[in-house]
């Protein structure tokens, strides 16, 4: 019982041995008084046999001696699950404070996201925010919100409106600029009407002022269609300009169709990168990077850290109809001309032209178009030749 006590609480090495004479390092070990237990072969060439764990640099010297390769099974005894334990309590405990480093991060603003519209840039918003401490690597818990919105709209009279949201370690601020209002015609005051835009005139019909343009004629954008003036020779004066002014005009858009088209599969291949932003610098905490010439790419983005994959994809080529590839395009130009069309537009006619350049194929779509192109306009902010 007591031997077999102290069987256990040695620290043991099963190992693999593979040589052309496996018997010739066993030889070597027992002359040097190393306990072999438990020996077994596994082929001609390959035995297995236990050792003490003080025994193993022996071993290794004798092994290189013989030209043999040495393979480490498992270990058995107090030690060896010691130092297994040691490993894990390592792992776990690096584990762990690493989640209490992201989780410290987290409380931190490491990114600003501001959208803004026609006149006001990025740059302009993040200088501003910068005049109230806010700024890449503030902790959240100094950042109020409303006030911060409050203060900003009443110190920029260029902002209407703005939305300061926190959102993981970013801020993002959306804002809304004041827009100048447009010129204002009194209903009681004279005015001009002039061509919102270039056309042909097709029809012109007028309540009060003096049309100056007749069907048939091509004008320009802000040409005076009807002068707000009425009255014999003479005795002219200034009127209110009332009607409308039919004009046609065109409009064009132009796509490219290649009649050989790819389908994408996956091959079943991928890779992935890990890391996390601090200060508008990745951090990396995997990074295998993209290994493939054709793949396609998968953004998660995680309030604590971001992964990026790569999928490995295979292109097969296959042809397609030249009819319906060039009726596909057409409906496409069409609708992306028409998306900003009102009620008051009325297309007339579309002529479609396809014309093969090189191994490709240019599709033109012009539609032709009527509606009102008058516009009141005062008279005297009008230059008359």
């Amino acid at each position: 019982m007591k031997k077999r006590l102290v069987e256990n609480l040695k620290d043991l090495i099963e190992v693999e041995i593979e040589s052309y004479s496996p018997e010739k390092l066993v030889n070597l070990l027992w002359k040097r008084n190393v306990e072999i237990k438990n020996i077994t072969r596994k082929s001609i060439t390959t035995i297995r046999f236990s050792i003490n764990a003080k025994d193993y640099e022996i071993l290794k010297t004798q092994g290189k001696r013989v030209g043999c390769k040495i393979k480490i099974i498992k270990r058995k005894g107090i030690k060896s699950k010691t130092l297994i334990l040691k490993k894990r309590i390592v792992l776990f405990l690096g584990f762990f404070i690493f989640m209490g480093i992201l989780y410290y991060l987290s409380g931190y603003i490491w990114n600003i996201d501001i959208k803004t519209e026609e006149y006001l840039t990025p740059y302009e918003v993040k200088k501003e925010l910068k005049s109230y401490n806010i700024q890449p690597g503030i902790k959240k818990k100094y950042i109020d919100v409303g006030n911060l919105e409050k203060e900003i709209m009443k110190d920029n009279d260029e902002i209407t409106w703005i939305k300061i949201r926190v959102e993981g370690s970013s801020l993002s601020v959306i804002v809304s600029e004041r827009k100048n209002p447009p010129d204002v015609i009194n209903e009681d005051e004279p005015c001009n009407m002039v061509a919102a835009n270039d056309a042909e005139i097709v029809r012109v019909y007028t309540t009060s002022g003096t049309a100056v343009v007749s069907p048939g004629d091509i004008v320009k954008k802000g040409e005076i269609l009807v002068r707000g003036i009425q009255g014999m020779e003479g005795k002219e004066y200034l009127t209110k300009s009332e009607g409308g002014v039919i004009g046609r005009t065109f409009y064009e858009e132009t796509g490219k169709i290649d009649l050989i088209d790819f389908k994408k599969e996956r091959t079943g291949e991928s890779s992935f990168d890990l890391y996390i932003n601090i200060a508008e610098k990745k951090i990396y905490l995997k990074n295998n990077g993209n290994k493939y010439s054709k793949y396609d790419k998968i953004v998660d983005n995680n309030k604590l850290y971001t992964k990026v994959t790569y999928y490995e994809v295979e292109e097969t080529p296959y042809y397609i109809d030249k009819d319906s590839a060039v009726e596909k395009m057409s409906n496409e130009l069409y609708d992306k001309i028409v998306l900003n069309f009102d009620d008051s537009i009325e297309v007339v006619d579309k002529k479609l032209y396809v014309e093969k350049i090189g191994d490709k194929y240019e599709v033109r779509l012009v539609l032709i178009a009527e509606k009102n192109i008058a516009i009141k306009a005062p008279i005297e902010i009008i230059k008359e030749n």
